[in-house]
Order: C-alpha cells, then sequence, then structure tokens
C-alpha cells in the first residue's frame, strides 16, 4: 500500500495499492492461477485451482503459495466456507486435497499483477488438450515474464 500525495494543499491524499509479482520464498513453488474462457466462464477458476493443487501433488509435494484473480474464491478457500453452487463442488475438494498439500498461503492478487499468468491463459485457449511446462515457457510468454519481473524491487 503507498500513499498518493496530491501536490495543492500538503495532505496525505488517498491511499493507492500498487500490486507487484513476487517470486515463491526460496525452496517453495507458487502456483498463478488465471483462468481465461471462451464462452462460459463459471467455475473455470476453481477448476483451474484444482488442477493446479493436483500437480503440485503429483510433481512436487513442497511448499506452495497459490494466487489468484478471483476475490470471492480465494476468500471462501481461506475461510473454509462452503458455496451454494456447482463451484461449491469444486470448492469443497480443493479443501481435501489442502490436506495433503503445504501450502504456505492462498492469496488474492489483481489480474495486472501477475500479466504472464493471463497472457499463458489467452495462449493456451488455442490447445485442445492440457498443456504443462516445467523450467521452460513458451516463446509468445517469454516477453510478458519479463514485464513481470521488471516490476520486482
Amino acid at each position: 500500500m503507498v500513499k498518493a500525495g496530491n501536490g495543492k494543499d500538503g495532505r496525505d491524499g488517498d491511499r493507492v495499492d500498487i500490486h507487484l509479482w513476487k517470486p515463491s520464498p526460496a525452496g517453495s513453488l507458487k502456483i498463478n492461477i488465471d483462468a481465461t474462457v471462451n464462452g462460459n466462464g463459471k467455475g473455470s477458476e476453481a477448476l483451474a485451482i484444482l488442477e493446479g493443487c493436483c500437480l503440485d501433488i503429483n510433481r512436487s509435494l513442497m511448499p506452495a503459495v497459490l494466487e489468484s484473480d478471483a476475490l470471492v474464491l480465494v476468500q471462501a478457500i481461506c475461510k473454509r466456507e462452503a458455496i451454494f453452487s456447482e463451484v461449491g463442488i469444486v470448492v469443497d475438494d480443493i479443501l481435501l486435497l489442502f490436506n495433503r498439500l503445504d501450502i504456505n498461503s492462498v492469496n488474492f492478487v489483481p489480474r495486472l499483477t501477475s500479466i504472464a499468468a493471463h497472457g499463458l491463459a489467452k495462449y493456451v485457449l488455442s490447445f485442445e488438450d492440457e498443456a504443462l511446462w516445467v523450467g521452460d515457457c513458451p516463446v509468445c510468454v517469454e516477453n510478458l515474464i519479463m514485464v513481470d519481473a521488471l516490476k520486482l524491487p
């Protein structure tokens, strides 16, 4: 949180949130979630979180930080609240997986915080099957990753 003065009358001005992408702590995995869909997107962010948790179980089992731009979903997961809709079933599955995972935190981050995650989500829309990149990334998002990296303090 940063205070921005208006420069006219010496008052502090309004608070302005400045969100910067941050890497995960050393020795942990960061699961950035951004679901972009064509058509009906109900539940897609929840399904993306569920898939990210499954990947963590299947590939690493290391401590993880999960970030999503779906505020209501993040709040429900953090409070371990039931959501009474079709998304609620997926949230229940996510919470069950959390018992098997070492999730350090679940955070809401505005979409502009991780431009690369959003760009990658849009890129994958052209795929018929799932895609997974480990250690590399598609060339089309390399520039977006650099944009996120340049925002680091």
